[in-house]
């Protein structure tokens, strides 16, 4: 799952993920759907910045709270997260391979981004490690996504989005 395209700009993409948090938060921790949403948010909002375009300080502080309570308490939904991209990573080969690209890279904004706020506290360092472990495995057996795939302003650090190596078409290699 992944916030909408339309947001495009980065307060506007702020503002669907804060919404998604606000779900999440009345829907209880139980419901993973508006976590993933808020999580994946962060991706499209990097892609969004990718221009130079800034948010806002009050945006800015927006998605810093909307964040502070995403990890607040929220060990049952981070985990069902993190085994959800760890089941697409271990689908890579055939099917999960964007999916398990765009929550690794979600996981690991949220790391980098927000080293002052308890993400280790909700994110099991293992999670990570196991996801990886999956992607560098499946990694022969696909072909390289094409580059309008990746999102814009993609760190080369989130390696996971050029590892494919296998060669052919890649809508034969995520059917």
């Amino acid at each position: 799952m992944s916030v909408s395209a339309s947001p495009t700009s980065p307060d506007d993409i702020i503002r669907v993920i804060v919404d998604a948090v606000r779900r999440h938060l009345e829907a209880g921790e139980r419901e993973e759907l508006w976590f993933a949403a808020a999580v994946n948010g962060l991706v499209t909002f990097h892609a969004s910045t990718a221009a130079g375009e800034r948010p806002s300080s009050e945006s800015t502080a927006a998605l810093r709270d909307a964040v502070r309570w995403l990890l607040h308490d929220n060990r049952i939904a981070m985990s069902l997260y993190a085994l959800t991209i760890d089941n697409f990573a271990l689908r890579a080969a055939r099917d999960g391979w964007l999916q398990a690209c765009v929550g690794r890279s979600a996981l690991q904004y949220l790391v980098d981004d927000f080293p002052d706020l308890p993400v280790n506290s909700v994110l099991e360092p293992e999670y990570l490690l196991d996801i990886d472990i999956e992607l560098r495995e499946a990694a022969p057996e696909v072909s390289p996504p094409p580059a309008e795939m990746i999102p814009p302003g993609t760190p080369r650090s989130h390696w996971w989005w050029w590892a494919p190596s296998a060669t052919g078409d890649w809508s034969v290699s995520v059917v």
